[in-house]
């Protein structure tokens, strides 16, 4: 007979071994209903009603029910899908929650689209922890909380799914992709506080910075590949605009091209001129590089992966630094008059660039409210280039008339 203290060795053995098992595997996923409950965040009282937010304002709430519309379903054929839009993992991987089924807590239902734990993370270990008194938000994130105060994390956390579609999935019928972080933030139903000094400003700068690291990561990734440049990398109006549109500029030095679509980069740089200069110089050449290989016939793919990839290894580094920066009024007034007075931007570079021009200046001129740059006059001003700029018809995009108005707008900064 096996002496006692080997069986409760072993017994100690096979639970410790079942528990880091266990431990080892994803945390359920719960499912959107779970964080419901009126007294929780189901309620209707500010602080209390972030469930009910999403559920009746949020687009998220709605993202997989889209799978279900003629335009997904046409959409799926033509990329040649094996099964239905709302069956695939092309589709369901960035308009779903998706869990395999050992994974789905009892109240999970894909049909919840986009939900909590599509931005929060899995809640299986840190449901129940995080409603008892005295429970800290740190102590969540230990448990697999996602970080959405830090603002890199929160960014990263969007470009998941708000970058890096090709050219396939949009000839398909796929809409562009595009992002900028506080704006894309302001035109959510908010259900989070704010609370940093210049939050705007820093939401733009953080997200900014992302966004390149993450389209120079994808650019490398694919054109290494594919040994050729996905056309999803070039302006796309180049070739998608209003052939009776007369305005439209055409560019003489390279017939017939569509140029690299540039608008993660093209703004951002005023601000890397003014807080981070050493570094701006440091891109330059990568950059360079990268918009030269779109203007030839016979493009330096090696250089363009190189390139791609040491832009994207330098915006890493950036990120953490850009996060901790000291925002101040004349900074945030120099980029408005910097971002608005860039003509040449908005009369070459399309409209994507336009785009991310005017939610530049939203987004730092609302951080500055109060300040000289954020005065009502020019506030309105802003307004009005939402205007101009249609972005519910991009391909009828007005060079001249768009950069009249950001003319306007630089010169009522600079007034005094």
């Amino acid at each position: 007979m096996r002496p006692l203290f080997l069986f409760v060795s072993g017994l100690t053995l096979l639970l410790a071994n079942t528990a880091s098992a266990r431990d080892s595997q994803p945390p359920l996923m719960m499912g959107a209903t779970s964080c419901s409950s009126s007294n929780c965040h189901g309620g209707t009282q500010t602080g209390k009603d972030q469930f009910t937010t999403w559920a009746t304002e949020d687009k998220h709430a709605k993202a997989y029910g889209v799978l279900f519309n003629p335009r997904s379903q046409t959409m799926a054929r033509v990329l040649g899908l094996k099964t239905p839009a709302h069956e695939s993992e092309t589709c369901l991987t960035c308009h779903g929650v998706t869990a395999e089924a050992g994974q789905r807590g009892p109240k999970y239902d894909r049909d919840d689209g986009v939900s909590c734990e599509g931005c929060h993370g899995r809640a299986g270990a840190w449901l129940e922890p995080h409603t008892r008194k005295g429970w800290t938000y740190a102590e969540s994130l230990k448990l697999g909380m996602y970080d959405n105060r830090d603002l890199a994390k929160r960014a990263d956390g969007c470009l998941r799914c708000h970058s890096g579609i090709d050219h396939g999935l949009l000839s398909a019928g796929h809409p562009d992709l595009v992002f900028e972080l506080d704006t894309f933030s302001a035109v959510m139903p908010k259900h989070w506080k704010e609370k940093q000094p210049w939050a705007g400003a820093k939401s733009w700068a953080v997200g900014q910075a992302l966004a390149l690291q993450r389209s120079m990561e994808v650019l490398a990734k694919r054109t290494g590949e594919r040994k050729r440049l996905d056309e999803a990398d070039r302006n796309c109006f180049s070739c998608h605009h209003n052939i009776y549109d007369v305005n439209w500029p055409l560019n003489p030095q390279v017939p017939g091209k569509a140029l690299w679509n540039a608008s993660h980069y093209a703004i951002f740089r005023h601000f890397l001129q003014q807080a981070f200069p050493e570094q701006d110089k440091e891109l330059a050449g990568s950059i360079e590089t990268i918009d030269a290989a779109f203007r030839s016939d016979q493009p330096d793919l090696p250089g363009v992966t190189q390139a791609a990839n040491q832009v994207a290894g330098q915006m890493k580094d950036l990120v953490a630094k850009i996060d901790s920066f000291g925002f101040q009024p004349a900074l945030v007034e120099a980029l408005v008059q910097q971002i608005s007075g860039d003509q040449e931007a908005y009369q070459k570079g399309g409209f994507r660039v336009a785009e991310q021009g005017l939610m530049a200046v939203d987004a730092l001129t609302l951080s500055a409210a109060g300040q000289k740059v954020g005065r009502p006059a020019v506030l309105q001003q802003v307004r009005k280039l939402y205007d101009l700029l249609d972005v519910k018809d991009p391909a009828r995009y007005n060079p001249k008339v768009f950069a009249a108005g950001m003319e306007q707008l630089h010169k009522m900064v600079a007034q005094p």
